[in-house]
């Protein structure tokens, strides 16, 4: 259970400063038991989870000052208490500027801090039916961060956006979830959360959107990502170099629709001791629906088209199980 309180202010100072200050408080508790009739009737409980109960106070200020008419400056600083780790402060502040009515230039750096959830600590996350299973670990420690991001926006014409985007982390004690060989099975796959020491990711984000006429919309990204694990000197796991995401839009006849999507990612190691490697992914999902007479209309959806997925005799697979799905149906508005 989550449960959150909030109290916020803003102020307008000098017509060039939003100033906005807050604080919140949050309280998570969690608590998790299996409940199961025995063959003679009899009742039996039994605690996976047992009762904890975090608490998390937080104080923030934000100033939005408009510099000049084109040019703006956000700083800000949130102080939090957390009910295990104690004391954190995290300082950001980011820039921005319209250089002309076509280009926009942004740029960022910051601290951040987040503490494991009660999930990551000890939940759980059983997914067999789907090849996976998370296990908490209780001895995770808060992740620490600061980033720096460079970005521009270009929009040559109204129906042309492009986006680019260099970020730089430096990270202490990273929570990601790391892949366990040892209790994986061929069907099911077993990970748990655990700390990496430090961590250095940077990389290079291009985006795309464009609107070709009446009849086609076409939006997608492109991220070149270097992702280290500084303490051991190798690639993280599960973090893919290369990662492309393309989705195309058209309208057909009488209203209707046709949707195409591909997700595609290269290769990525699958284990901390980079000896498992997970084969590149990729997915195509097709959605269509098209109006028949009045308020029916035809649907059509078929996800993992070429229906790539794991392979069970890799132990380092880590791509989805689900092949090929097809789904259809009539839509009848009344």
């Amino acid at each position: 259970m989550l449960t959150k309180y909030q109290l916020r202010t803003t102020h307008l100072l000098r017509r060039t400063h939003i100033l906005t200050t807050g604080l919140k408080h949050t309280r998570e508790e969690l608590e998790v038991s299996l409940e199961r009739t025995l063959p003679l009737g009899e009742q039996q409980r039994t605690v996976e989870v047992p009762p904890s109960i975090v608490d998390v106070a937080e104080a923030y200020i934000q100033d939005d000052w408009q510099v000049a008419e084109n040019t703006g400056v956000v700083w800000g600083a949130r102080y939090q208490w957390h009910s295990r780790y104690g004391f954190h402060l995290t300082p950001k502040v980011s820039f921005a500027q319209r250089l002309s009515e076509s280009l926009r230039v942004r740029a960022s750096y910051g601290a951040g801090y987040r503490a494991p959830s009660l999930k990551e600590l000890h939940f759980v996350f059983d997914h067999s039916n789907l090849g996976y299973k998370v296990l908490g670990t209780p001895s995770l420690s808060p992740e620490r961060t600061w980033g720096l991001n460079v970005g521009a926006e270009f929009e040559p014409v109204e129906a042309l956006d492009l986006r680019v985007n260099y970020f730089r982390n430096r990270l202490r004690n990273l929570i990601q979830t790391v892949f366990d060989p040892i209790q994986s099975s061929g069907a099911v796959a077993i990970y748990a959360y655990d700390n990496v020491g430090r961590a250095l990711t940077r990389g290079i984000e291009f985006g795309l959107s464009a609107q070709l006429g009446d009849w086609l919309a076409v939006n997608g990204g492109y991220t070149y990502l270097r992702a280290r694990d500084q303490d051991a000197q190798r690639d993280l796991p599960g973090r893919p170099r290369h990662a492309l995401r393309v989705r195309a839009k058209w309208k057909t006849l009488r209203e209707g629709r046709l949707e195409i999507k591909l997700r595609r990612d290269s290769a990525v190691w699958a284990d901390t001791e980079g000896t498992l490697r997970s084969p590149a992914g990729e997915e195509w999902d097709v959605n269509a629906e098209q109006p028949l007479w009045g308020p029916v209309a035809l649907r059509l959806g078929i996800e993992n088209l070429l229906d790539n997925r794991r392979d069970l005799d890799n132990p380092g697979d880590l791509r989805s199980l689900r092949g090929r799905t097809v789904r259809g149906g009539l839509r009848v508005q009344l």
